[in-house]
């Protein structure tokens, strides 16, 4: 080959090889549509730059864009010319408009090289990952990881304050006797309307009784804490103070120099009515403490308190019983003693005193002529107790409830039996 021809072929050569870097390093044309205008295009270019590791530049004038980007219902909308086809993509807008470059980035990277569209450089930059190793772009922020659901939930404290009302089964004969009933029924008699003037005279027996029945006694307030071992169980604790108690058991009086004991006598002494309550329980939860409207429960508990309860017993006083107050065939005849040298005095036909006849409630005393007492017969039972009961706490907020309670209670170690509901608000931590 001549010289001539050499030169111009390596000429040519030079020329070829200078072109090719030139045409390479040509910039991307990439354009935003008038509905992306409010995405930061400048930034995007930069990022697509940065991905696809070449220059990047606006739209050139009667050339059609390589890169097209808009948006549409609230989706980027991504075309890239390849040829003479068009590829897109599309993926909703993020949140934060600074996450768009990223995006935009990223799809159009791999439409580069998924469809081989020739935007990308044959080997990309060292401080890029490699294409094969990039992922498909999230088309949304990846969700937070959400903590597991949690079990239903309870409250383990709680705080309340209530009102007891107590109801005390009364009965039996003979309640105030000192020798006969008065001990054993744990009654303590007083003249009606009185706590310290006791009714220490003996009563006509048959007259001397309570009938079997339920009777309002002491009243109660009492605050409350209960801890939840689980939504099925939970102890507590109640304390607090009673209202309503009688007089003293077991008061004393003065006697007269007969011996005999006075007409309302002043006393003194006894054991005076115990007010305080405490009070320790077991529940267990039929309907438990993860219920959201209505709970229930059984539960048994012991404690001391002292139950009250008074009736008005018309008692008839043998002291009297040596006076006539009425003879049906002559009303004249009131308020004289039996003559015991009477002939037609019916006490000298038996050998027993007047007082004696009835006290023992024989001979031929008769009630009916005498006018009754008033007295207070206190029923005094306690100053323990064990008791079974059941109850439900009816939800008014997450935290706040009523609580509507009924326990049984036997009392020790004077023995009775008390029904006792109690009626509260409870709040839970």
């Amino acid at each position: 080959m001549t010289s001539p021809m050499r030169t111009l072929l390596a000429g040519l050569c030079a020329l070829f090889l200078y072109a090719l870097p030139a045409r390479a390093a040509e910039p991307l044309a990439v354009e935003l549509e008038t509905s992306a205008a409010s995405l930061p295009e400048g930034d995007i270019r930069l990022a697509i730059e940065k991905e696809l590791g070449r220059p990047v530049g606006g739209p050139r004038p009667g050339v059609p864009s390589d890169v097209t980007i808009g948006i549409a219902d609230q989706r980027i909308v991504v075309r890239v010319r390849q040829s003479n086809a068009i590829v897109e993509r599309s993926v909703p807008l993020p949140a934060n408009l600074e996450d768009a470059p990223l995006t935009v980035s990223l799809i159009v990277g791999n439409l580069a090289r998924d469809q081989s569209v020739g935007l990308a450089p044959a080997t990309p930059p060292p401080s890029e990952t490699k294409a094969e190793e990039r992922e498909e772009p999230p088309s949304e922020p990846p969700p937070e990881e959400q903590p597991p659901a949690p079990s239903p939930s309870y409250r383990t404290h709680w705080f309340g304050i209530h009102a007891a009302q107590d109801f005390a089964i009364v009965g039996g004969n003979n309640v105030c006797d000192p020798s006969l009933g008065q001990m054993s029924a744990n009654y303590s008699c007083f003249y009606s309307g009185t706590r310290d003037r006791p009714f220490m005279h003996a009563p006509y027996p048959y007259r001397d009784g309570v009938a079997q029945g339920l009777v309002v006694a002491t009243t109660r307030v009492l605050a409350a804490y209960e801890a939840a071992l689980s939504p099925w169980f939970s102890i507590g604790l109640r304390a607090g103070y009673a209202f309503r108690g009688g007089p003293p058991a077991g008061m004393t009086v003065e006697k007269g120099a007969d011996g005999s004991v006075p007409d309302f006598a002043q006393g003194s002494g006894g054991t005076p009515f115990l007010p305080a309550h405490l009070e320790l329980t077991l529940r267990g939860w039929f309907l438990p403490l993860s219920e959201k409207f209505v709970r229930a429960y059984v539960q048994g508990s012991a404690g001391m308190a002292q139950v009250d309860a008074k009736v008005v017993i018309s008692e008839y006083d043998c002291t009297h019983a040596g006076v006539k107050t009425t003879v049906p065939s002559d009303a004249a005849l009131q308020n004289i003693p039996w003559d015991p040298d009477d002939p037609d005095d019916p006490t000298n036909n038996n050998s027993l005193s007047p007082f004696e006849q009835c006290r023992q409630g024989k001979g031929v005393y008769d009630y009916k002529l005498y006018t009754p007492v008033p007295v207070d017969g206190w029923k005094k039972m306690g100053q323990g107790f064990v008791s079974l009961g059941a109850g439900s706490m009816v939800m008014v907020t997450e935290r706040l409830g009523v609580v509507l309670n009924v326990n049984v209670m036997y009392m020790l170690p004077a023995p009775g039996i008390v029904i006792q509901p109690s009626l509260g608000m409870t709040v839970g931590l």
